[in-house]
């Protein structure tokens, strides 16, 4: 069996018998119109979705120009089998994912844009009772907003991180 090319400290770890953990990284490309009908990839990081089965976020950097990207967490349920070859060719793996939370609501909360930045990133608190958290929103989820003012309706936000234990 030939031995793949692989760092010095891993190979240590390996040849030491030391205990570690791995998970799986899944980098998905969300559907675009240039994807769809031009066959055409996007580099974009936003343009895609990064999850893993691991129980806590993990940041890797793949290499593709986008800098490191967190993996959410806990959105991987389940991966198949995987099979390698020495050539390359087409396979299939099967993946579960965790869609426990597709289509969660917020009914009460009122938003204030605090700040905005020139590349459209910015922050964004609510305001009112509801715990988002316990409506099943997660970090790296993409919320859009429904709203009868009409600055902010259908604008789509990606969740960072919760404040105040999820209530804002």
């Amino acid at each position: 069996m030939a031995l793949r090319n692989i760092p010095t400290d891993l190979q240590e770890v390996f040849s030491d018998n030391i205990p570690f953990t791995y998970a799986h990284l899944i980098k998905f490309e969300r559907p675009s119109k240039v994807s769809q009908y031009l066959g055409i990839s996007s580099t974009d990081a936003k343009n895609y979705t990064y999850i893993t089965d691991a129980p806590y976020d993990i940041v890797y950097n793949d290499g593709t120009g986008n800098g490191p990207q967190v993996y959410r967490a806990n959105k991987l349920l389940k991966v198949g089998s995987i099979n390698e070859t020495v050539k390359a060719k087409a396979s299939n793996i099967t993946v579960q994912l965790d869609s426990s939370t597709m289509d969660s609501q917020a009914i009460e909360p009122r938003f204030i844009t605090l700040s905005t930045t020139k590349g459209g990133t910015g922050t964004l608190n609510a305001t009112g009772a509801t715990n988002f958290v316990e409506l099943g929103f997660r970090e790296g989820d993409k919320a859009t907003i429904r709203s009868s003012n009409g600055g902010f309706d259908g604008v789509s936000v990606i969740i960072r991180t919760f404040i105040n234990e999820g209530n804002g």
